[in-house]
C-alpha cells in the first residue's frame, strides 16, 4: 500500500532516461484542491507534453539517429502512466506515485527523480 509520502506533487522532479536533463518539474493542472504539504497531488490526467511534462534537453535516441543534436520532443500523447496508486484517487483518476512511469514513443521512460 502506498503512503502519502510516495505521491508525486506539483514541482516534483521528473527525468527521461533518454534525455540529457537531470530533472525538470512536473506541473500539476488536473487538481488544485487535494494537496500534500501544500502542493497539489498529481494524477494520471497530468500527462500532457509541455503543459504537465517538461522537455528533457537533448534526446539521446533522436540525436543518435540524426547524427546531430536533437531536442527532446517527448511523444507521450498516446501513452498512459503505469504503476499508478491502486488505492488513492484524485478527482476521478488514480494518483501518481514516485514509482509511476510514462513511456515516450521515441523510446524513453519518464520517471520521478530527486536529482537536480
Amino acid at each position: 500500500m502506498a503512503s502519502v509520502k510516495d505521491l508525486i506533487v506539483n514541482g516534483d522532479l521528473l527525468k527521461c532516461d533518454q534525455g540529457k536533463s537531470t530533472g525538470a518539474e512536473i506541473a500539476v493542472t488536473s487538481n488544485q484542491k487535494v494537496k500534500r504539504n501544500g502542493k497539489a497531488v498529481a494524477n494520471a490526467d497530468d500527462d500532457t507534453a509541455i503543459v504537465n511534462i517538461p522537455v528533457f534537453g537533448e534526446c539521446k535516441i533522436l540525436t543518435a539517429s540524426a547524427g546531430t543534436s536533437v531536442t527532446c520532443s517527448h511523444q507521450i500523447e498516446q501513452s498512459d502512466w503505469v504503476n499508478q496508486s491502486p488505492n488513492v484517487k484524485v478527482k476521478t483518476h488514480k494518483a501518481l506515485l514516485k514509482s509511476s512511469k510514462l513511456s515516450c514513443l521515441v523510446g524513453g521512460f519518464i520517471t520521478y527523480t530527486t536529482k537536480t
